[in-house]
């Protein structure tokens, strides 16, 4: 079942998970003034929030989440992608955020979307992820996460890491954590390996 745009902002964002999540841990571990952040697959701009609007740009490819973020977040901007084109000029952007949504992309589209920001990201570009995450000696959350979410690839922190170094990227894992009591999930950092 999907939630319209109005109960995911009740039930998956409320407003304590953006001052507990993205308000404390994003502005404790990255400095985003004078930096142009990418919200990919933004849905309903719930993070912009916490981003000078004039830096700060939400993409998502499902039309009525944008028209209901504009509604929200009039000042900021929020733009309705397609599947595999982001537009976004290349190496204009600082940070590309990505919040809960690559568990919704193939393994094959996941490839296509990382050479997309591999391209829109600038020289000391940056992706944070965070991600549901399919945890070892974990079997309730996993079950939960794997029949209740619509997401279809939710994947190990091990298989986050090969996609992404096979997409010549750098990652490290910042925190593991859990979200409603029954997902897990990851925060990592991905950087492109740039050939100069």
């Amino acid at each position: 079942m999907e939630l319209s745009p109005k109960l995911y902002r009740i039930i998956v964002r409320p407003k304590w998970f953006n001052h507990s999540l993205l308000n404390h841990t994003f502005l404790t571990c990255f400095d985003f003034s004078d930096k142009t952040v990418l919200d990919f697959g933004c849905g309903i701009g719930t993070s912009s929030i916490i981003f000078p609007k004039d830096n700060y740009i939400g993409v998502d490819c499902d039309s009525s989440r944008i028209k209901y973020a504009r509604r929200l977040y009039p000042n900021n901007k929020f733009i309705t992608m397609s599947a595999d084109n982001i537009p976004i000029p290349n190496r204009s952007i600082d940070y590309i955020l990505v919040m809960s949504v690559l568990h919704h992309i193939s393994n094959n589209q996941l490839r296509q979307v990382l050479n997309e920001f591999s391209r829109i990201l600038n020289n000391n570009g940056k992706i944070i992820i965070v991600e549901p995450c399919l945890y070892q000696n974990c079997n309730l959350c996993n079950w939960f996460m794997t029949h209740i979410d619509k997401g279809k690839y939710i994947r190990q922190e091990s298989e986050y890491t090969r996609i992404l170094h096979q997409a010549d990227y750098y990652t490290h894992t910042l925190k593991r954590f859990h979200q409603l009591g029954l997902y897990n999930k990851i925060m990592m950092i991905a950087s492109p390996h740039r050939k100069e």
